[in-house]
């Protein structure tokens, strides 16, 4: 009998242990030796998959693949044949999942030429997969969008539109290249900006039908707008004109007054999906107010923490997926935009001049002193956020430096001027790899396409004209 009690109570033992370390496991701990260690998950992708990934020099697979390892640090590398190494040390957290993805560029890279004519200017879509481009001369004047195929054997064959006559633009702005193209949301229109001696002239084109006459918008509106910038649905148009705000619908022609202060700093926005977040007074100037404006005016009241003082707020930016906004008010933080009231972050005692958030808005570009910066929004395991801050480029100089998101929102493109040089970086400053050595017409005419297959630039010839190119970012 007691030899039965003996064993029942050894069996209890066993699958009371064995269970509990099954709940370990499942809750993110992992059995290492004799102790029982947390782990995380890494998720790895790499762009081209099919690469080789090596954790502490022993080899793991291939991407992309998701690889459980005991929290720490540890030393990545990532290659392919044909492609620069990739390598890091990352830190692996107990119950998270991190995800790394990896962009491999050609060991030998090859520039080849898309166009053939004299370019005057030319402008990247946001998304990297449509050009618009300017020919003064010859028997193809006019403005020209090429849109960037997914194959990485047709872009030079890429057929182009004739989107509008060059005569659209002021042959004063023609003399001097002293206009702008700015791309809708949806990439379906444009609006064509021409500096003036006395005014700035706007005129919009639909890209989607380019029989359409162009809308001379200072005629529609009957007045000289200071500034007119596209909505995030494309079909609105936020108008300033001095201290005079206002909201055009593009398809009904309503006018919509937004805002009128005695003093233009006052007004201090972000967009914010469909709607502007707005700092304003009240009727008498005596109280601020944060709110949403929607394009038919209705006013919703934001409630922010106590912790950020709403009268020193100087700026305000938003994530371009709607997920989060920078607010600068003496220092600088990052909030959840689906709930003003949750957890603030504190991302710097300083008041920072924010560049840009990445395509996931998860990331952000900001410069603190004369430090380029990248901040990551991390999400935990129990709801909650935090920020992992990396130095980028020190002594950055923004008249000397442009600088790009790919696409896949962990990889910066960035074109130094001084010297003539573009290279990718990783988001925390690592694997710079240099993707073409030469001068641009300007700063920004370069971009990577969709799809991450291809550099392209506009740069000068060995002769006088200036012609897109391209450069392979695949094998």
């Amino acid at each position: 009998m007691k030899k039965h009690i003996n064993i029942i109570i050894f069996v209890t033992l066993f699958i009371s242990t064995v269970s509990i370390i099954a709940i370990l496991i499942a809750r993110g701990y992992n059995l290492a030796g004799n102790e029982i260690k947390e782990s995380g998950i890494l998720n790895i992708e790499s762009k081209p998959k099919g690469a080789k990934i090596t954790i502490n020099g022993e080899s793991k697979g291939t991407t992309p693949d998701k690889i459980e390892l005991i929290s720490g640090k540890y030393e990545i590398k990532i290659a392919k044949d044909g492609y620069s190494q990739w390598q890091k040390e990352i830190h692996v957290e107990p119950g998270i999942v991190s995800d790394l993805t990896v962009s491999l560029f050609p060991e030998d890279l090859k520039l080849e030429q898309i166009t053939f004519t004299n370019i005057d200017k030319a402008f990247f879509s946001d998304t990297g997969d449509i050009i618009i481009y300017t020919i003064l001369e010859g028997n193809n004047k006019g403005i020209w969008e090429t849109k960037i195929e997914k194959s990485i054997f047709d872009i030079a064959s890429s057929p182009s539109t004739k989107l509008s006559d060059i005569e659209v633009i002021p042959e004063e702005c023609l003399n001097s290249s002293n206009y702008d193209i700015q791309f809708s949301q949806t990439n379906t229109k444009i609006i064509l900006s021409c500096n003036l001696d006395t005014h700035t002239l706007f005129k919009l084109i639909n890209a989607q039908n380019p029989s359409e006459e162009p809308i001379n918008l200072n005629s529609e509106l009957g007045f000289n707008p200071s500034n007119i910038n596209f909505a995030y649905n494309s079909d609105n148009l936020l108008i300033t004109n001095g201290n005079l705000y206002l909201n055009y619908n593009i398809g009904s022609k309503a006018i919509n007054f937004i805002k009128l202060e005695e003093n233009k700093d006052d007004f201090i926005y972000a967009f914010i999906k469909d709607n502007l977040l707005v700092l304003e007074y009240n009727y008498d100037k005596s109280s601020r107010f944060l709110r949403t404006i929607s394009a038919n005016l209705n006013r919703t009241d934001i409630n922010l923490s106590e912790e950020i003082d709403i009268t020193r707020i100087t700026g305000m930016t938003g994530s371009y997926d709607d997920s989060y906004i920078a607010i600068n008010a003496d220092k600088t933080y990052i909030l959840d935009i689906e709930n003003f009231s949750s957890e603030i972050l504190l991302l710097s005692e300083n008041t920072l001049d924010i560049i840009s958030w990445s395509p996931d808005g998860k990331s952000l570009l900001y410069i603190e002193g004369d430090i380029l910066k990248s901040a990551f929004i991390k999400e935990l395991p129990d709801d909650g956020i935090k920020l992992e801050i990396s130095n980028i480029i020190n002594n950055y100089n923004n008249e000397e430096n442009s600088i790009k998101w790919n696409h896949n929102s962990e990889q910066l493109v960035v074109y130094n001027t001084e010297d003539q040089q573009i290279y990718s970086i990783y988001k925390d400053g690592t694997n710079k790899k240099i993707l073409f050595n030469g001068s641009l017409t300007n700063n920004n005419t370069y971009v990577i396409s969709e799809n991450e297959t291809f550099l392209v630039i506009l740069t000068q010839d060995e002769g006088i004209n200036s012609n897109l190119y391209s450069v392979k970012l695949a094998i």
